[in-house]
């Protein structure tokens, strides 16, 4: 029978689980930027994005209190050179909603 190493496994687990593509967190220089943080925080810790791109408006109605509300969805993207991929987070309203890693940067 043959011995893996549990640091190995682990080490490939990790890879494999921490891969480009659907990101809960991601780092700007020292800062955290986490899924509900607001646009404000995003540009005190990353400053303005490469890219600014309005997806369109996001309305809900709750039907028992009568409150209708719209949000705007808006892309921002973030180029940190071409050794890391790109980052595109999702905001609604002002609220990140989702942290997504795209192609590599340039």
């Amino acid at each position: 029978m043959r011995y893996y190493n549990p640091l190995l496994i682990l080490f490939v687990f990790f890879s494999v689980a921490l891969s480009p593509g659907i990101v809960w967190a991601m780092r700007c220089g020292s800062q955290i930027i986490a899924e509900g943080d607001t646009k404000a925080e995003v540009l005190a810790k990353c400053g303005e994005p490469l890219l600014r791109e309005y997806i369109g408006e996001d309305a809900e109605f709750h039907y028992g209190y009568g409150v209708y509300s719209k949000r705007i969805v808006e892309d921002w993207t973030y180029n940190f050179g071409p050794r890391k991929f790109m980052q595109i987070l999702r905001f609604r309203g002002s609220t990140l909603i989702h942290i997504n890693s795209g192609e590599k940067g340039f």
